[in-house]
């Protein structure tokens, strides 16, 4: 028997009847792909973008009076404080001018660095290029999601961020169950899931052959990943609990659609979810708009009934029971889950180092001032190691 006959493929999978889960990195698979043996050349690199659309206050979100390496986190970046030293605060980058006062252009603008050309057709996206080159080497070429479910039934193209090489825009989905479904597969299957409470139960045959195999390390990181599919399916059966199926199929005859009451919920499951699959290498590349440039939402959660939209205009709306406040507050969050979705990639192993350490994670909006619609110094925040090529912990002025 060869000495390395007990190591199994990087593509392999915890399979059941009618489920299939695609593992993380352990100890038993190929050399070239195990903790201490992965190739710089052969780093499976991540990007993510999370979009916050409407804009911010820039007078909680600048810094002032600082340098490269020394610098003090104002109001808003405050809950990255103890991110400090993997991330980049990007100051001075504009998007066209032509796009000032207004929001149709921000959006698409964001990830084409061009003007919209049509409500329909933009130009190829920055994720969908990096897509293009890597999408292949994994199950899934690029995942575009959005947690903010508000849609302008008027201009179509506030709706996306992601268009293909003919200027197309992504399939985008919103429902974290579906998402889940898509990426561990089984729970689509309506008898499947009447018959069984955890794709768990599906794969614990499998499981127990390859735990046999498997180092104490590698044992620690499948019950760590067992853990986390169990507490996002969790999460999701909570989710759906708490909607009103009739409302929903209501409001889904109505254009535009109005979102859900849980976009807290909504948001905290799909960036749990854009983790999972970066760390089972489901694929590379994902997109998440957490916010939509006019977005409807509303933050009960919070103690805001305001919708996010109306007070981003907080100028004209200084008057109002939530006003800048509850717009800092709501921004504030955004900058939380963030932070949140920074520390879980850091806390997910990967072939060398975290996912985190090979991830590029990217953060902001396509537009700066929230009510004069100004597109000069975006609001952008840089996370990652992006596998030793990014240098984090930095405040960078262009």
């Amino acid at each position: 028997m060869s000495k390395k006959s007990y190591l199994i493929p990087r593509r392999t999978f915890l399979r059941g009847v009618g489920a299939s889960l695609a593992l993380p990195s352990l100890e038993i698979m190929s050399p070239a792909l195990s903790y201490a043996k992965t190739s710089p050349t052969k780093k499976a690199l991540r990007m993510a973008v999370l979009f916050k659309g409407a804009g911010v206050n820039p007078s909680s979100w600048d810094i002032t009076g600082a340098n490269e390496t020394e610098f003090t986190l104002s109001k808003l970046l405050s809950p990255l404080e103890n991110n400090k030293k993997d991330i980049i605060i990007l100051r001075n980058i504009d998007a066209d001018q032509r796009a000032n006062g207004g929001h149709p252009h921000a959006p698409v603008a964001f990830m084409t660095g061009q003007l919209r050309k049509s409500r329909l057709i933009q130009r190829h996206s920055f994720d969908q290029i990096i897509a293009d080159h890597v999408g292949r080497e994994t199950p899934i070429k690029s995942l575009a999601l959005r947690s903010d479910v508000y849609l302008d039934a008027n201009d179509p193209s506030e709706n996306f961020i992601s268009y293909d090489s003919e200027g197309k825009h992504l399939p985008v989905e919103d429902k974290p169950e579906i998402l889940f479904n898509r990426l561990f597969k089984g729970f689509h299957n309506g008898d499947f899931r009447k018959h069984t409470s955890s794709v768990l139960d599906k794969v614990k045959d499998s499981y127990a052959a390859i735990t046999r195999k498997a180092s104490s390390q590698d044992k620690q990181v499948l019950q760590q990943y067992l853990q986390s599919i169990r507490d996002v399916e969790r999460d999701i059966e909570k989710f759906k609990a708490q909607n009103n199926p009739a409302r929903e199929a209501r409001l889904n005859e109505i254009r535009p659609v109005s979102p859900a009451n849980n976009i807290g919920e909504r948001t905290r499951a799909m960036l749990e979810l854009m983790a999972l699959a970066f760390w089972t290498d489901m694929t590379r590349v994902s997109t998440l708009m957490m916010a939509h440039t006019e977005s409807r939402s509303t933050f009960e959660f919070l103690g805001i009934n305001d919708e996010l939209h109306m007070l981003s205009h907080f100028v004209r709306t200084r008057n109002r029971s939530s006003g800048l406040s509850g717009y800092d507050k709501i921004n504030h969050w955004y900058i939380q889950q963030f932070g949140r979705f920074i520390d879980r990639l850091k806390s997910l192993k990967d072939s060398d180092g975290t996912v985190f350490d090979n991830s590029a994670i990217l953060f902001g909006s396509g537009i700066k001032h929230g009510d004069y619609h100004s597109v000069s110094d975006l609001p952008l925040v840089l996370a990652g190691g992006g596998g030793g090529k990014i240098l984090p912990g930095r405040y960078v002025e262009y």
